[in-house]
């Protein structure tokens, strides 16, 4: 698990939360073609990528070809629950509408709750983003799983913006012992190094932003 100092997440805005599969084994996932084109990383010390790109981690609710069908979202009165202010990312804004939904659907167990954070100076903090409902800063309990660099709607730039055969042996070099076991930067400042990568090499999505990935309850 990455490690983080908990005096730095005045530098964190809060976004919101996610529940993200932890049945998938991801090299069921990943073929060959995928693993060289969109990983630094794919040694053995890999236990899996994960990121805040939803085609990359799926969400537990959006998981389709696994152990588990795709899963309806309802509330726990059964009626359907109104998803207009989730956002393109689909951010929960409530850890407990969260847990509801998970429990209402049976499949708690079949997934960890995360926390998104975005990395900001601390001058320009809550002016971009509205806080989420409950709860609305990041608990010192969370642990971080580690820092994913990804544009404004969470396509990472690290997982999911492919690298070619020419360009890929230098970034490896550069970047890849710098990936934990999940395929994520440990620190903002390696972090924020690829984010000045990634806007130059795939404009097309920069500007990139530097989020964090905290586990707030499940295990990985």
């Amino acid at each position: 698990m990455a490690s983080a100092e908990f005096q730095e997440v005045d530098t964190y805005q809060l976004l919101g939360f996610s529940a993200r599969e932890t049945e998938v084994t991801w090299r069921k996932q990943w073929d060959d073609y995928h693993e060289q084109t969109f990983l630094l990383r794919n040694d053995a010390g890999i236990i899996k990528p994960l990121s805040t790109d939803t085609t990359v981690w799926n969400s537990v609710f959006d998981v389709n070809g696994s152990a588990y069908p795709k899963v309806p979202r309802k509330a726990p009165n059964s009626d359907p629950l109104d998803l207009t202010s989730r956002r393109d990312t689909e951010l929960w804004m409530s850890v407990r509408e969260l847990e509801s939904a998970l429990v209402a659907n049976d499949i708690r167990a079949k997934c960890a709750i995360v926390a998104l954070t975005k990395f900001v100076h601390p001058t320009s903090l809550g002016n971009f983003w509205p806080k989420p409902d409950h709860p609305q800063t990041v608990d010192p309990a969370w642990r971080i799983i580690g820092f994913d660099v990804s544009d404004d709607v969470m396509q990472s730039g690290l997982t999911d913006c492919g690298y070619d055969a020419e360009e890929k042996p230098n970034l490896v070099a550069r970047f890849a012992s710098k990936l934990n076991a999940y395929h994520l930067f440990d620190t903002i400042d390696d972090a924020c190094e690829f984010r000045d990568v990634a806007d130059e090499r795939s404009p097309g999505h920069a500007p990139f932003f530097v989020y964090g990935l905290w586990l707030v309850s499940g295990t990985l």
